[in-house]
């Protein structure tokens, strides 16, 4: 889902399981990396974040041209807090996982 992209700082050993913080660039691209993103676990197929994501933004109450934040459950019964933005027409511009410090 979404750009291709090298990792600076590679994901944590548990990236599989948890959600992460991690480095990357954009090749090709001269704007400097972006660091300290947060991603979904990498052992999760993108039907399931696209899916967790959508439960998100409607159980945040759906709030079209704002940020939503809202914590989902998954089917191990995993819970993860997800953030992201919503333009005007409810299109999910953004949505990343939240990280425990």
């Amino acid at each position: 889902m979404g750009l291709d992209y090298e990792w600076v700082t590679q994901p944590p050993p548990d990236a599989a399981f948890e959600p992460f913080v991690a480095t990357f660039r954009i090749p090709d691209n001269s704007l400097p990396p972006k660091e300290n993103n947060s991603f979904f676990p990498t052992g999760w197929v993108a039907q399931k974040v696209k899916r967790l994501i959508g439960e998100a933004y409607v159980i945040s109450g759906c709030r079209p041209n704002s940020e939503w934040n809202a914590q989902v459950t998954d089917e191990y019964g995993i819970s993860i807090v997800i953030q992201g933005f919503a333009d005007m027409n409810h299109r999910i511009l953004t949505a990343f996982p939240g990280i425990n410090s």
